[in-house]
């Protein structure tokens, strides 16, 4: 065959009209269809083509610009391509997920990591561990890197174990994103103390969640909720304070977070604490913190009455551009939500979410909550109204 063909690289015989096959000529695939990428596997570069046109080798890219790549996809993923990228990578972006007979051994490699470590996500299970078992976690500022960083810790006492590494991490010098959940670990009252006042001196920290559902804190720990606002770069706030048995004392201590100075977002969970009516009054003044636009209060679960509603209502005189406000089982009974409608009066208002199941509201309900409409800027209405009695009408 290859002695047929011309130096043109043509093949002349089977060209001719006597030799031409008779069968079809197979299909061209079209050259834009080809793939997107190529490997040479002696030096192992990998480029980059869309619909024909060369790219520009990923590992021709400096280190500075991979590595921001790497930083985007808080993913090890890159390392995988070459040794390079694993020599230069491995390090900054950790998650483990650990349980206790392989604690120790889980601790010590991220001691030694810490130096490089942007990112850190660990899952950790243990009801037998002492404080000197995470004692290397505790050289927080040695991590000049790292800024996000997430704690889920599931064990009966582990919260009293974690609080010296938690202290710690105000030491981080560059940490500005963290969620911790302590959920169902009866903390102690003070211990949950302890660790909130010691977020606070974090001086970077701009992203904050704290899940501390169903410890059974009770009354006097929304004091130290409250103190957060003296965190000088909160911009976002999030306490999941499900189940803890809160009370009016913690209502009016979470109000104090409008002294936060440039809080943006603040989501409040307080749901399954069996408050009773007319204490959550006091939420109606976070309205005035001066940068705050995200309000979502998530109150199913309670006792409340058709005046909590209505005094909810009170945050139409905000400048918030997004209300949540989840007043699901409260069997505010019929009429229970007409207070809602003063919420067409909010000046600047663009998204409203509102969580009614299981109310028992009926028919005037639906005309309140069709009033909103009214409301100037109001662009998107959520409404989730299922088992209640509305009627035709509604």
């Amino acid at each position: 065959f290859f002695s047929m063909m011309s130096p043109t690289g043509r093949n002349d015989a089977l060209s001719s009209p006597s030799s031409r096959p008779t069968h079809k000529r197979p299909k061209v695939l079209n050259k834009k269809k080809k793939s997107a990428f190529r490997t040479r596997r002696g030096n192992q570069e990998t480029c980059c083509t869309s619909g024909g046109t060369s790219g520009v080798p990923i590992l021709r890219l400096p280190l500075d610009l991979l590595s921001y790549v790497a930083e985007f996809l808080q993913s090890t993923c890159l390392t995988r391509v070459c040794s390079r990228l694993w020599t230069t990578l491995r390090h900054q972006h950790l998650s483990y997920h650990v349980r206790e007979p392989h604690v120790r051994c889980i601790v010590d490699e991220i001691r030694q990591r810490m130096p490089f470590l942007h990112t850190l996500t660990v899952r950790l299970e243990g009801n037998t561990l002492e404080q000197n078992d995470l004692e290397p976690l505790t050289a927080w500022q040695d991590a000049a890197f790292l800024h996000t960083s997430t704690f889920y810790l599931r064990g009966a006492f582990l919260g009293e174990v974690c609080g010296p590494m938690l202290d710690a991490l105000a030491q981080a010098p560059m940490l500005n994103t963290l969620e911790l959940s302590l959920k169902d670990h009866t903390l102690k009252k003070s211990k949950a103390v302890s660790v909130l006042g010691a977020l606070k001196e974090i001086p970077s920290l701009m992203h904050l969640t704290v899940d501390l559902e169903y410890n059974n804190l009770r009354e006097a720990c929304g004091e130290t909720l409250g103190s957060l606002k003296a965190s000088p770069s909160l911009l976002t706030l999030k306490l999941m304070l499900k189940g803890n048995y809160l009370g009016a004392l913690d209502m009016q201590a979470l109000a104090a977070l409008r002294g936060a100075p440039a809080l943006h977002t603040l989501i409040l969970d307080l749901g399954s604490n069996r408050l009773d009516a007319e204490v959550v009054e006091p939420l109606v003044m976070l309205k005035e913190a001066p940068c705050l636009q995200h309000l979502g209060l998530f109150l199913p679960f309670n006792n409340l009455c058709p005046k909590d509603v209505a005094s909810l209502a009170g945050l139409q005189s905000s400048c918030l551009h997004t209300l949540e406000l989840d007043l699901r089982r409260n069997f505010l009974g019929p009429g229970g939500i007409r207070g809602l409608t003063a919420l067409n009066g909010a000046p600047a208002l663009r998204t409203l979410c509102l969580l009614l199941k299981f109310n028992a509201l009926g028919p005037a309900d639906a005309e309140a909550l069709a009033e909103l409409r009214a409301a100037p800027a109001l662009e998107s209405l959520t409404l989730d109204l299922e088992y209640n009695v509305l009627g035709p009408a509604g």
